[in-house]
């Protein structure tokens, strides 16, 4: 909805090289790819929760249903730094967890 209502371009191009950026490294403007793979990694990290709570269950062998969690676990914790590592460089402040 951002990029439709704001009119962003798809892709940014980098005006010192002339390549294409997908990414911007400033906090102020954004390009369209970058909503989509924030948001789709946003969603895989779901679906790695729900396979978690609705395929593991299902499993009957105890060895292959502790190595698919195992799995899931490492893809979840792997996709959550990208994702707080790319809103920390994107805005510039840390995740600050309340436990």
């Amino acid at each position: 909805m951002f990029n439709i209502i704001r009119q962003t371009p798809f892709v940014g191009i980098d005006r010192r090289t002339g390549q294409p950026v997908v990414f911007v490294g400033s906090n102020s403007s954004q390009v369209g790819a970058e909503g989509f793979i924030m948001g789709s990694s946003v969603v895989a990290f779901g679906m790695l929760l729900a396979h978690f709570i609705y395929l593991v269950p299902t499993m009957s062998d105890p060895a292959q249903r502790r190595k698919t969690c195992y799995g899931i676990m490492a893809m979840g914790w792997a996709l959550f730094l990208w994702i707080s590592g790319t809103h920390a460089w994107k805005l510039g402040f840390r995740p600050s967890f309340y436990f």
